[in-house]
């Protein structure tokens, strides 16, 4: 009989988490509003199922013990308490069920989306604007892709050198990932009110601005931005249909997510648009962009951090400059370490788990990413209730999509720059605007009554 040996678990491991979450899947579709559930089916398929053909790699780990338990432990746990809760709790709605069903039969008579247009635009013109003051236009990663598209990987990576200014850099991240979403997918549900009504000149005007919108997120010609808005699309269609589905409309859904980033990388790549050109940058970005680079990236982390030691937050550039330390920019240093770049820098991310295992070692970076994977839910059934449901059905996509990132971004980043405080901050804006005034209705409709039966005693 032969020993066994790490390479072993991906083969029995990815296998038997595509089960668990298929078994979810089709026994609570609500559970995949929890962007842990989202990280998970992410987790799945761009590290673990991957791993199965990277084994090798991983197994010439100093310590390859250590990502196996937070790449298949952690998650095969998550996976196993999601099961036990759902047999345990057989036959009940969940909270976020609830929650999402009630936005569905809220949404053609609770409006009010028009309100986040006047503050989100305030913000999201001047913010392009810096952006293009900094980046003009024929530097921008999107007019490379279509009028250079040879030189569209080095021009995006120079433009974003262009923004000196953190405030700015920071700024168009906020409109990439918040800002534009929103508008576009408010500007979508008002078009749709619109057409309804036959208003056909308000439908014209919600088009332009949707299509203004998505040329802010578009601007740096980042593929992966394209598939959120997708992705966006997808959930707040599925959350309006009252979480009902069919599962090969589920698998065209997710094919097709991928069509508008291969047709961007065929442009980028100077290949004329034809159809097999597509499909052969279509495999590309599934056999490259999301079952090789991810897992490279993970691999490259433990390596370097197993190789030459912890960082101890030092990558984290807020807690580096509390405790008076330079901070670190390992991406960096693992994408010039281990991947062959054509530029002088290039930043070679990681998710959750890799990053907190680079500052904090195995047991915390357990803790931490349990302890990250449990906010963000419990902010997602928050903004699942938020009045008017008709926001929610706008932030909640947008809010999961941001969460989205944590496959291939640090949690501060992604809370931070990533727009994960400012969907919050949106919601909890308007969430409590509304209540004020449903507060204040209601005390005037009191105040009224009473004055009513006032008179009335004062006749008789």
């Amino acid at each position: 009989m032969s020993a066994f040996v790490y390479s072993d678990l991906p083969v029995m491991l990815a296998p038997l988490s595509s089960l668990m979450l298929l078994w979810l899947m089709v026994r609570r579709q609500s559970l995949f509003l929890r962007p842990s559930l989202v990280f998970l089916l992410a987790h799945n398929l761009m590290i673990q199922w991957p791993s199965v053909m990277l084994s090798g790699d991983i197994d010439a780990l100093p310590r390859p013990g250590d990502w196996y338990l937070l790449n298949f432990g952690l998650p095969m746990a998550w996976l196993g308490s999601f099961v036990w809760l759902e047999l345990s709790d057989r036959g009940r709605d969940t909270p976020m069920f609830i929650a999402a069903r009630q936005i569905a039969e809220h949404l053609d008579r609770d409006p009010g989306t028009e309100a986040v247009f006047f503050p989100c635009w305030l913000l999201a013109v001047p913010i392009a604007a810096l952006y293009l003051a900094f980046v003009p236009l024929d530097q921008t990663g999107l007019y490379a892709i279509v009028f250079n598209p040879g030189a569209s990987d080095e021009i995006r990576e120079q433009s974003f050198k262009l923004i000196v200014n953190p405030i700015v850099r920071y700024s168009f991240s906020w409109l990439n990932f918040v800002f534009a979403p929103v508008l576009l997918y408010a500007h979508i549900l008002a078009g749709r009110d619109a057409w309804r009504s036959k208003h056909f000149a308000w439908v014209a005007i919600h088009v332009a601005c949707g299509s203004l919108a998505l040329l802010f997120v578009l601007l740096p010609g980042h593929r992966i931005t394209a598939a959120r808005i997708l992705f966006g699309l997808v959930i707040m269609r599925w959350i309006a249909g009252g979480l009902r589905f069919r599962f090969w409309r589920l698998g065209v859904a997710g094919a097709l997510l991928l069509f508008i980033p291969a047709i961007m990388s065929a442009q980028r790549e100077g290949r004329d648009l034809t159809i097999d050109n597509i499909l052969y940058c279509y495999q590309a970005i599934v056999a490259g962009r999301i079952a090789e680079t991810p897992l490279r990236c993970s691999i490259g982390f433990f390596h370097h951090v197993q190789t030459y030691g912890l960082y101890y937050g030092d990558t984290i550039k807020a807690v580096a400059v509390v405790f008076g330390r330079e901070p670190v920019n390992l991406p960096n240093i693992i994408g010039v370490s281990y991947f062959n770049a054509k530029v002088d820098s290039i930043s070679a991310t990681t998710g959750i788990i890799g990053s907190f295992y680079a500052d904090f070692g195995l047991v915390p970076s357990a803790v931490l990413t349990s302890a990250v994977l449990v906010l963000v839910d419990s902010l997602a059934l928050w903004l699942a209730r938020v009045r008017p449901s008709r926001l929610a059905l706008v932030l909640l996509p947008v809010y999961i999509g941001c969460c989205s990132a944590f496959i291939e971004s640090a949690a501060p980043s992604t809370f931070i720059t990533g727009g994960i405080v400012w969907t919050v901050s949106i919601g909890g804006w308007f969430h409590h605007v509304r209540i004020y005034q449903e507060r204040a209705r209601a005390a005037a409709s009191s105040a009224a009554a009473k004055n009513r039966g006032n008179k009335e005693v004062f006749k008789d």
